[in-house]
C-alpha cells in the first residue's frame, strides 16, 4: 500500500472489492465525445464488432462504464506517452467508480485500465510503478475471468483472458527484473507460462503457448523478437535468472527456449532474440567458442523466406500463377537500391534486411541500446556489446 499511495497524483479512493487507484491530470472533455471517441487524428466510432468465438459478453449500461470504456478505447490509440498516462489514470478511477453500477463490467475496466498504464509506464521505464500497476492488473484479471464474462464488446480487441493474464504476468517479471526483485520476477514469469500451458484457445484447442504475442505487448513485432508468447516468456526467464548471477542456470534455460522456424534449413532460426543472447551469455561465461560460433551463425546473411506451397492443388496452382507474374515483373523492374552506409548502390533483392542499410545480417541488429529497448537487463546490454566488440 505504501507503494500505491507513492505513486499517488493527488489523493486515494478505496473500495471493498476493487483496489482503486487514483485521479490524474483530466482530459476527459478533450478526449470523449459522444457517438464517438475524439483522437488527434479524427473521430473514431465508439462501437466495435466482438469475436465470433465469443459467448459471454458485457455491455454497459451506466455513464461511468459508457466513460470509462471510452477513455481504455482513446487511451489504447494515444501516440503521446504522457497523455496516455494521464488517460490511462482517469479511465481507472472512472471504472473503479463503475464497479459500483456494474460489478463484472466495471471490474474487467478496473483490469484493462490497470495493465494499460502499467505497460505504459514499463515502456517509459518507470518499472517500480508498472510492477504496482501490474501487480493490481493481475489480481483483477483474475476477478473478472472468474465471472465466467468476457470484457465489454466495446474494448475487446481479440486477445483470449487467459493470455492476457499471461503478457501482464510477463510484464510484471520485467518490472521486477529491473528493480532487482529476481525472485518474485521468476515467480511471475513461472505464473506466465502456467497460464500458457494449462489453457487452451476455444477456437483451436491448441495450448495457448502457440499463439502469437499480441500487438500491445511491450517491444512486440520487433525484428527477431519472440513470435510466440512462450517463446517471449522463456527468454525473459533466462533472462531474469541471467540478471540474478546465475549464469549456468540461464544458459541451461536458454538451451531449452524454441529458436523458432529455419526455412531454409541452414540453423538461421529465426528467434534471433534467443540466439543473440545465446552467444553473449556464453561470453560472458567464458565460453568464447560457443559464443563466437553463435554470433557468428547470427551475423551469416540471412535469405528471405522462399514461397510457401499450399497442399491443395487448386491453391497450390493459383501460387504457382503468382510467383510467376512476380518473377516477370521482377524482369523489368529497376533493382538498383543504396546501402545507406556507403551510398554504393546495389539490387534490391540483395539489400538485405529493412532497416539495416543494406546488411542481411541479424547480428547488425543488436548493441546495448537495441537490447534495452526490448527491455533486456542492463547486465545482458554489456555482454551482447562485448561478444559483438569481440566478433
Amino acid at each position: 500500500m505504501a507503494r500505491m499511495m507513492a505513486m499517488a497524483r493527488t489523493h486515494t479512493h478505496t473500495h471493498t472489492h476493487i483496489p482503486l487507484v487514483v485521479k490524474g491530470t483530466s482530459r476527459r472533455r478533450l478526449l470523449v465525445t459522444s457517438p464517438g471517441v475524439l483522437l488527434l487524428g479524427g473521430l473514431v466510432p465508439a462501437t466495435q464488432g466482438s469475436p465470433a468465438w465469443a459467448s459471454s459478453r458485457l455491455d454497459s449500461s451506466s455513464g461511468k462504464l459508457d466513460e470509462a470504456i471510452m477513455l481504455v478505447r482513446n487511451a489504447r490509440r494515444e501516440p503521446d506517452v504522457d497523455v496516455a498516462m494521464d488517460v490511462w489514470t482517469e479511465a481507472l478511477d472512472v471504472a473503479s467508480a463503475g464497479v459500483l453500477e456494474n460489478n463484472e463490467s466495471g471490474t474487467w475496466l478496473v483490469a484493462l485500465a490497470c495493465e494499460g498504464r502499467g505497460l505504459t509506464n514499463l515502456r517509459t521505464g518507470a518499472f517500480a510503478d508498472a510492477a504496482v500497476d501490474l501487480r493490481l492488473a493481475y489480481k483483477n484479471l483474475l476477478s473478472a475471468i472468474g465471472t465466467s464474462s468476457m470484457p465489454p464488446k466495446a474494448v475487446d480487441d481479440d486477445t483470449l483472458p487467459w493470455v492476457r493474464v499471461a503478457v501482464c504476468l510477463d510484464g510484471l517479471g520485467l518490472a521486477l527484473m529491473h528493480t532487482n526483485e529476481y525472485e518474485e520476477a521468476q515467480d511471475a514469469f513461472a505464473k506466465a507460462r502456467a497460464a500458457l500451458v494449462s489453457h487452451t484457445d476455444p477456437r483451436t484447442g491448441q495450448p495457448l503457448s502457440f499463439l502469437s504475442v499480441p500487438v500491445y505487448a511491450p517491444a512486440a513485432g520487433l525484428r527477431g523478437s519472440a513470435p510466440t508468447m512462450r517463446q517471449r516468456v522463456d527468454l525473459h526467464m533466462a533472462l531474469v535468472t541471467y540478471a540474478s548471477g546465475n549464469v549456468t542456470k540461464a544458459r541451461e534455460q536458454l538451451a531449452s527456449v524454441d529458436l523458432g522456424p529455419d526455412p531454409m534449413g541452414k540453423g538461421l532460426y529465426q528467434f534471433w532474440d534467443a540466439r543473440a543472447a545465446i552467444a553473449a551469455i556464453a561470453y560472458d561465461d567464458g565460453d568464447v567458442t560457443t559464443a563466437e560460433r553463435t554470433w557468428a551463425s547470427l551475423c551469416e546473411a540471412t535469405p528471405s523466406n522462399p514461397p510457401s506451397v499450399p497442399q491443395n492443388i487448386v491453391r497450390a496452382r493459383v501460387n504457382r500463377t503468382a510467383q510467376l507474374m512476380l518473377d516477370a515483373e521482377a524482369m523489368m523492374t529497376d533493382k538498383n537500391c543504396e546501402d545507406l552506409n556507403t551510398g554504393t548502390y546495389l539490387p534490391c533483392d540483395d539489400a538485405g534486411i529493412p532497416g539495416l542499410a543494406g546488411s542481411a545480417s541479424p547480428c547488425v541488429l543488436y548493441d546495448s541500446g537495441e537490447v534495452t529497448r526490448r527491455l533486456w537487463p542492463a547486465v545482458a546490454a554489456t555482454a551482447i556489446d562485448n561478444v559483438r566488440n569481440r566478433s
